[in-house]
């Protein structure tokens, strides 16, 4: 894909970058008494879905700010 704007990476590039840093990834599981909390996608892949909330850890963030930051969304 061509990528006319100078400030953005193409999508090639992006992604092979991506692959190259490692990530933490942070899942939660929110449990009621007889229930766990699930999210549905909004987005690709697997817009529609359903899944654990869950988003990578931001640099400088910590765990716990992260499970806040996932929560609240």
């Amino acid at each position: 894909m061509a990528n006319n704007n100078p400030t953005r990476l193409s999508d090639e590039d992006f992604f092979y970058v991506y692959g190259l840093v490692p990530r933490l990834n942070l899942d939660l599981v929110i449990r009621s008494e007889s229930e766990i909390v699930l999210a549905q996608r909004s987005i690709e892949p697997n817009n529609g879905c359903w899944h654990l909330p869950g988003s990578t850890l931001y640099k400088g963030e910590t765990v716990s700010d992260a499970a806040q930051r996932i929560a609240e969304n």
